[in-house]
């Protein structure tokens, strides 16, 4: 098993262009910093009074390299929160196809969306009603049972940035619960 953060790259890069173009305010989470390269982006943009990254290896190397402003959290996933903290929820989740899980920076388990489903699972436990979740997948990944998670449970997703590499397609989403119509 991977003991090592989970290094800076392409998908990481991404989703970071994203985040710093995401209006907001409030409170926002990272969930997997790896590095905390997009929490320094994000903590930059100051569009948010609270940030906050979680991770399961120890935070303490990336520590000196954070502003104080930024808080971190050692825990699996979002678990350690409590129910609607959180106004945007992100996390580049490990994502790539594995039959079992023998690196915990890059298997997402079966059909590369089994780990990822985990992470959102745990998001939305911790979303505010309003929130957003912003998550990275791969062209690798099988996006149906993205999408059957989503109509499940209610939520929107759509398509909002993608980058193409030789090798797979990496695709930003964001995801909001759909709003009840009286």
């Amino acid at each position: 098993m991977s003991i090592l953060p989970y290094m800076y790259s392409e998908d990481s890069e991404l989703l970071g262009k994203y985040l710093i173009t995401l209006e907001g305010s409030g409170s926002f989470l990272e969930i997997g910093v790896g590095g905390g390269s997009n929490l320094s982006s994000v903590d930059r943009g100051r569009r948010f009074e609270r940030i906050v990254g979680t991770d399961l290896l120890p935070l303490s190397s990336i520590r000196q390299e954070l502003p104080r402003s930024i808080e971190l959290a050692v825990t699996d996933r979002a678990s350690c929160f409590r129910a609607s903290t959180f106004d945007v929820i992100a996390f580049n989740p490990p994502y790539v196809p594995s039959g079992k899980i023998e690196d915990i920076t890059t298997d997402g388990g079966l059909g590369g969306v089994e780990v990822p489903l985990q992470f959102l699972s745990s998001a939305l436990s911790v979303l505010k009603p309003e929130g957003k979740i912003v998550m990275l997948l791969s062209s690798d990944d099988t996006i149906a049972d993205l999408q059957q998670f989503c109509e499940k449970e209610s939520l929107h997703f759509s398509k909002v940035a993608e980058s193409e590499l030789f090798f797979e397609s990496l695709f930003v989403y964001l995801i909001t619960r759909e709003k009840k119509v009286d």
